[in-house]
């Protein structure tokens, strides 16, 4: 992908899938659990039960009875020398601090199968203070088959207004 495709690219996900007051998360990933190599869809699967865990716990029954649930840009990331593991675009509920939210990741993301949740690399929270973190997340570098299908489409949720 050019550089002006992946212009384009960030330009459209800034403009159609905004995420108020977003986070970074970093979600490292176990590489096998009894025997079975994680793969991008097994990822992409985690992730969901992962964003369904926490938006229970943050919206309870909104989220099971409306759909209220957390915007969020997904994007999977390894190769051949780097395990993967998740970017996300994370949005942080107004009434909810940081430090929370960071917990409630780690809660949330230890609990699914091939989450890693441990304080010393398993999940990493940072608040997002400019665009610098979506070029991070947009790289090639470490992209199996691109940008474009690195992004995993079925979790991808923009913010909703109230």
């Amino acid at each position: 992908m050019g550089n002006n495709d992946k212009s384009k690219l960030r330009d459209i996900l800034m403009s159609e899938f905004v995420i108020k007051s977003p986070v970074s998360v970093t979600l490292t990933s176990k590489q096998s659990v009894d025997g079975r190599r994680l793969d991008e869809i097994l990822l992409s699967r985690d992730i969901g039960h992962f964003l369904n865990r926490i938006n229970y716990l943050l919206f309870k029954k909104r989220y099971s009875r409306y759909g209220k649930k957390l915007g969020v840009l997904p994007v999977i990331e390894g190769d051949r020398f780097t395990p993967l593991h998740c970017h996300l675009t994370l949005e942080c509920p107004e009434d909810t601090p940081v430090f929370y939210l960071e917990n409630l990741i780690k809660i949330c993301w230890g609990k699914t199968t091939y989450g890693r949740s441990n304080d010393l690399f398993g999940v990493k929270v940072k608040p997002v203070i400019d665009d610098g973190w979506l070029e991070y997340q947009l790289k090639n570098r470490t992209k199996r088959d691109g940008v474009i299908s690195s992004i995993d489409w079925i979790n991808l949720t923009p913010s909703v207004s109230e």
